[in-house]
């Protein structure tokens, strides 16, 4: 479903090169899908793609091939490209491979010049505690997101970082996809309790630090989504568009636990691997 106030379908003085025309396409489209302004599960031609992004089949057909090689659009025989569902699995696959990776981002590489960075990016974190989120969600992000950055930078291992960049931009889209369902945001993360740790030369504790947020991250997913009974099919946008229901829904009797109707992706936990 593409909604045409949307940044991404803005028009845009697109590039002049047949290589720099793939480029752009496949980040226009990229990011249009870890916003969710591409939703989860909807069907798209690549003549609309070409259409509502200003650009030829050509480098759109190139983009969605790259993204179907890293799992976020699939085809189907006569339906078109799909956008990739968000399901149970999917989202513990994120989350468990976080778990995995990110401990390894604490080292002895990380000298005195990178805590020090890292305080202040946990500081203008940390100032943001108490203001409205809606306002500050953004900034949020951007700031957290630079604080793991140079956590990976420092690591030297390029192919981890990578890796690591994916799963953060696959949790972004987890986020945009719950707070647009839900109207509800992830908790904020304190990085200042890694920078303490690593101030101490306590890197046990600053790799406990770094995961309680991939556990909050976990908890704010798997509560939202059961709460408001939403369909990881890609059948939410109902929940995104309408509001209203959503607090209905918020306000049933007894368990705010799934309906009878839900899926078993939606009623088993994120950890048990169900799609």
């Amino acid at each position: 479903m593409f909604d045409k106030s949307s940044p991404f379908t803005t028009p845009t003085k697109n590039p002049s090169s047949q290589i720099q025309l793939k480029d752009f396409a496949f980040k226009l489209l990229y990011g249009a899908i870890l916003s969710c302004e591409l939703w989860p599960g909807d069907y798209v031609s690549e003549a609309e793609f070409a259409s509502r992004f200003g650009l030829s089949k050509t480098p759109v057909r190139d983009a969605l091939t790259r993204l179907a090689a890293i799992g976020f659009v699939q085809t189907e025989q006569r339906r078109g490209w799909q956008i990739s569902p968000l399901t149970g699995r999917s989202i513990g696959e994120v989350i468990e491979l976080r778990r995995q990776l990110e401990p390894a981002l604490i080292s002895k590489s990380i000298d005195a010049q990178c805590v020090d960075d890292l305080s202040k990016l946990a500081s203008i974190l940390a100032a943001t505690a108490g203001a409205d989120a809606t306002t500050t969600d953004a900034t949020r992000y951007l700031c957290d997101r630079d604080f793991m950055n140079r956590l990976a930078a420092v690591n030297g291992n390029q192919l981890m970082s990578r890796w690591l960049v994916e799963l953060w931009d696959r949790t972004e889209r987890i986020q945009r996809f719950v707070t647009r369902c839900t109207e509800q945001f992830p908790p904020l993360p304190d990085r200042m309790a890694i920078v303490d740790a690593l101030e101490e030369g306590d890197m046990e504790a600053a790799k406990a630090a770094l995961l309680k947020p991939v556990d909050e991250f976990e908890f704010f997913a798997t509560r939202a989504l059961l709460q408001f009974n939403v369909n990881l099919g890609g059948i939410v946008r109902e929940h995104a568009a309408d509001t209203k229901r959503a607090k209905k829904t918020r306000k049933r009797k007894g368990n705010p636990a799934l309906g009878k109707k839900a899926s078993d992706a939606q009623r088993g936990s994120l950890k048990s691997g169900s799609s």
